[in-house]
């Protein structure tokens, strides 16, 4: 039960405080890991704080990708400074689809270097060589 609840406290500094925060009212409904009543609650909240985590980890690798400019307009148009003040799974999983879409469309008008055609290399041997 220990571990449940000191992994649930290490993903506070990947989900920031606010999303942290709402999914343990949600998920627990309580304030802190100390206050989650039982085993089953707590391995619910750990669910939830690793697919948050696993959604933020996920933006940061398409913010990547794509321009800056197009991924603060995307934040902003979803009300959200930093992507450590996220303040709820919901918004997690519009900025994750909204992020992908423009990735998707960056790669439709730009193409990307990993999808871009690669030059053809000669698999015949030359006469004479085995």
């Amino acid at each position: 039960m220990r571990v449940l609840l000191e992994r649930s406290e290490s993903l506070r500094g990947e989900l920031g405080t606010a999303l942290y925060q709402s999914i343990l009212e949600a998920a627990g409904n309580v304030r802190s890991t100390r206050e989650i009543p039982n085993q089953q609650v707590q391995q619910n909240v750990l669910k939830w704080m690793e697919s948050g985590a696993r959604g933020i980890l996920r933006m940061r690798e398409i913010a990547a990708e794509i321009s800056e400019p197009a991924f603060y307009v995307i934040l902003d148009e979803h009300g959200v400074e930093s992507l450590t003040k996220i303040s709820s799974s919901g918004v997690v999983k519009k900025l994750v689809d909204a992020l992908t879409l423009a990735l998707s469309e960056q790669v439709r008008r730009r193409g990307h270097p990993s999808l871009r055609p690669q030059p053809e290399v000669s698999t015949h041997m030359h006469e004479g060589r085995r």
